[in-house]
């Protein structure tokens, strides 16, 4: 992943309208509320508009198909809109620009472009660097606190890292063995991370430049972590929230999704899991299934699945691959997560 060391990211105020003043031939790859926030800034309307609806391949293949020609391709808003952006210029081998209006996706950094078939990840595609990342911290402010507080979840979800080696290495299960100084490094950056986000929020939660770029640039760093590089963990945040959908056919928002998975690693692992609730706490983040959508008896039917769904994706294993859960353990671990 170290080629997202080179994209070139601009943040601050006014940014949208600076550095688009040339635009002039493209498509719009995005969602109803960010073209909102956007579509007054540009200089010129675009010759085609798409919103996108689903990660499906086939719907992104017709949405290639479907969209006018133009020289080049703005992709604008979440997730969600970021990657089907990528995959259009990708398959029409043109430039593209991405505009972020949220801070809550790790797409704002990461070439791949995941895609799916009947609500399972499909394949992953690679696809091209873009132009430019602009972090209109304007844009970004004035949307709903509680999204921009999500994408904490890509850093706090470290900890479920943590928790899940510290485990799997002390239950003699093989793998990389358990090192205290890249858990500690790892941890203290997790620590930093949080201080700088939760230190620039104003009164309403909402995070300023500062707190924009933290959020953000995590999506970068997190590759750089020794941890990382050691594929030694073995978490369910993320699996958690690919496995959800899959299993019940809708989406959680997912970072959300991510950080509920890391609460319910640090619980089963045994680790962390009150430094974690503390840290989304002080970000704004959301992580009861009360407040992101879903029920605990959902969040129980996916865990029969983790262990399918992680082999399909040839991601590591986790705790369900070893071991089985108790009516009680998992009526503790939803009482402590509810707990406010």
């Amino acid at each position: 992943m170290s080629g997202v060391d080179n994209w070139k990211a601009v943040y601050g105020s006014g940014v949208i309208v600076r550095e688009c003043r040339a635009l002039s031939s493209y498509v719009g790859v995005t969602s109803p509320s960010a073209w909102r926030a956007v579509a007054p800034l540009l200089p010129v309307p675009p010759v085609g508009n798409a919103f996108v609806t689903s990660q499906e391949e086939e719907y992104l293949l017709d949405l290639v198909q479907k969209l006018p020609q133009a020289e080049l391709v703005l992709t604008v808003g979440g997730g969600k809109a970021l990657d089907a952006g990528k995959f259009v210029a990708w398959k029409r081998d043109l430039p593209y620009v991405m505009i972020p209006t949220i801070v809550s996706t790790g797409s704002v950094f990461q070439p791949f472009v995941p895609t799916r078939h009947n609500n399972k990840i499909h394949r992953v595609i690679e696809t091209s660097s873009p132009e430019c990342v602009l972090f209109d911290t304007d844009v970004i402010g004035a949307a709903p606190p509680h999204l921009n507080a999500a994408g904490m979840a890509e850093c706090i979800s470290w900890l479920g890292c943590i928790a899940s080696w510290r485990w799997w290495s002390a239950a003699g299960l093989g793998g990389p063995p358990w090192d205290e100084e890249i858990a500690g490094e790892t941890h203290e950056w997790v620590r930093q991370r949080v201080s700088a986000y939760a230190s620039d929020l104003d009164s309403e939660g909402r995070p300023g430049e500062r707190g924009i770029r933290t959020a953000a640039e995590v999506n970068r760093e997190r590759h750089h972590l020794r941890l990382s590089l050691l594929g030694a963990a073995h978490a369910l945040c993320h699996i958690f929230e690919n496995t959800f959908l899959w299993t019940h056919g809708r989406d959680l928002y997912h970072a959300e999704g991510v950080a509920l998975g890391t609460l319910l690693g640090c619980h089963l692992y045994g680790w962390g899991f009150d430094e974690a609730k503390e840290h989304f706490a002080a970000c704004g983040t959301r992580f009861r299934p009360r407040e992101i959508g879903c029920t605990w008896d959902e969040v129980r039917a996916s865990f029969s699945r983790i262990p399918e769904h992680a082999d399909h994706l040839e991601w590591a294993e986790t705790f369900f691959h070893k071991r089985s859960l108790s009516d009680e353990t998992f009526q503790e671990m939803a009482r402590r997560i509810d707990a406010d």
